[in-house]
């Protein structure tokens, strides 16, 4: 690039800078992303001044690449504000189709261990059931179960202390852990 199309460019740029800015704004409706058009437009005439050897009429030659750039950007912009929407609908229905999934991974570990809570106290003797059932599914107190089973305190305490305790062995010998159970009822 020789100085007479640096000089050229320069002077191109003084005269019609404020001009392409204007026409910039009208497009994009935004002082800061105008002020990069007209500059992106610009730098792209410094970079290949033989653009400019071909123009015959500046005047009309102008506004079509100032019209050009802005409508790409618009575009560009377009694109990445569709890309960002998409982006997030996504993440957002990615994020609801996790939390269905791990609420109905949940449900079913809950049904599973309600199952195995279910075996585990069929395989205990009837009075340590009939403790355990009272006690921690129905909510009943010691002398309601007293009341309900005629059994004595010091049975009802020893009945349900073995009951937990043969309710443990018997989910060890299944392989279940009771920490991953409680967590399903927090």
């Amino acid at each position: 690039m020789s100085k007479t199309n640096n000089i050229d460019i320069r002077a191109f740029y003084e005269k019609y800078k404020l001009l392409v800015f204007l026409n910039c704004y009208k497009y994009l409706k935004n002082k800061a992303l105008s002020e990069d058009a007209t500059s992106e437009i610009f730098q792209d005439l410094i970079e290949n001044p033989e653009k400019l050897e071909d123009v015959r009429d500046f005047k009309k030659w102008l506004p079509v690449i100032v019209r050009n750039k802005c409508l790409r950007d618009l575009k560009k912009s377009t694109r990445h504000e569709e890309k960002k929407e998409d982006y997030l609908a996504t993440s957002l229905t990615k994020s609801v189709f996790v939390d269905e999934i791990q609420l109905a991974e949940k449900v079913v570990d809950k049904n599973n261990f309600l199952l195995k809570l279910s075996e585990g106290l069929n395989s205990l003797k009837d009075k340590y059931r009939i403790c355990i059932k009272l006690h921690y599914l129905d909510n009943k107190s010691y002398k309601e179960i007293i009341d309900i089973t005629g059994f004595s305190f010091r049975q009802v305490d020893n009945y349900i202390y073995y009951g937990k305790k043969k309710l443990v062995q018997y989910f060890d010998k299944q392989g279940v852990t009771l920490e991953t159970y409680k967590q399903l009822f927090d």
